[in-house]
């Protein structure tokens, strides 16, 4: 069994090396860490460096792509990692704090998920977070809590779509899933663990583990974060000034995701038309979109985050 990690690394010398620590430290012993720099102009390439010296398991990936970003950067690994015979990938963040016991307890997990199928099937699983700050004091203990996230909800590709659920730190993905990522248009996709958790909803299967295995570190550096959502948050980001134009952003890249998970799923798969009717929704009119969110019921967290979400559609 091969287990592989990837962390795509950019100007993270304040807390790099704590999380090349936590995962150096973890109880399952027989992992590789694959490690791109992004382009960093601070000491982070001079610490990684020093960890390939001391740790034969992880290797620095060099090439001449330049700066890819976030999502890219992932892929450009998780790619690098299936063609090195990877079971199983692990995505990792260069500022947090795994549990010592997070990559036995997903394994475990996944092998279990991969267990209900006869043949190999495409599997993602994802543990939940603690919400920490700078210095690893406990803000949230469940950041599925404090995002409200129903897992359940958000494992079927129709509402997925609109709201990922998982965090990349918090993702490991198995092989069947690597291979059916082989090829993905990366530009057309948002970011790379909701594209994972789509490609495996859509042709295998999604799972949420309760356990608790990172320390999900929130700071002014942070790319994405958590914000605690109240109500009048959550109407003033999508009611207030400069709304519509933000649901057109939104709209554009959530349709453009939607068409290249379209190219890539099935034809057979029982998302294949819904995924199609969505890719033509900037075509459709007012009643046709109507018709279209009655007929799949799509649905967020709860009642008024769907009605928004009805509207925001409608309004396109």
């Amino acid at each position: 069994m091969k287990v592989y990690i990837v962390l795509a690394a950019y100007n993270g010398e304040f807390f790099i090396s704590q999380q090349l620590d936590s995962i150096i430290s973890q109880y399952f012993r027989e992992w590789v860490l694959l490690i791109r720099d992004d382009g960093s102009s601070d000491s982070t390439l001079s610490i990684i460096d020093n960890y390939v010296k001391t740790d034969c398991r992880i290797k620095f990936v060099e090439d001449n792509y330049g700066q890819l970003g976030t999502a890219a950067s992932f892929f450009l690994l998780s790619q690098h990692a299936y063609g090195l015979g990877a079971d199983y990938v692990f995505f990792a963040d260069q500022d947090d704090v795994w549990n010592l016991n997070k990559i036995s307890n997903q394994i475990c997990f996944m092998r279990q998920s991969e267990n209900y199928f006869l043949d190999p099937v495409p599997v993602a699983v994802y543990c939940d977070l603690a919400v920490v700050d700078q210095q690893l004091k406990i803000l949230h203990p469940s950041y599925m809590g404090v995002k409200k996230i129903n897992y359940n909800l958000l494992s079927e590709v129709k509402n997925l779509i609109f709201e990922n659920s998982t965090t990349g730190c918090a993702l490991l993905v198995n092989r069947a899933l690597l291979e059916k990522s082989l090829g993905s248009c990366v530009s057309g996709v948002i970011m790379h663990d909701w594209w994972f958790t789509l490609l495996a909803a859509a042709e295998g299967v999604v799972k949420f583990d309760s356990y608790v295995g990172v320390n999900y570190r929130q700071h002014e550096r942070n790319q994405i974060g958590v914000n605690e959502l109240t109500l009048s948050r959550f109407f003033i980001s999508k009611l207030g000034k400069g709304s519509r134009k933000a649901n057109k952003i939104f709209f554009s890249r959530v349709l453009s995701q939607a068409k290249s998970l379209r190219d890539v799923v099935s034809p057979s798969s029982k998302c294949f038309p819904f995924l199609d009717e969505l890719s033509c929704l900037s075509e459709m009119g007012f009643l046709r979109r109507l018709a279209f969110v009655v007929k799949y019921k799509v649905r967020r967290r709860g009642f008024i985050s769907t009605a928004l979400l009805w509207c925001r559609i409608l309004i396109y």
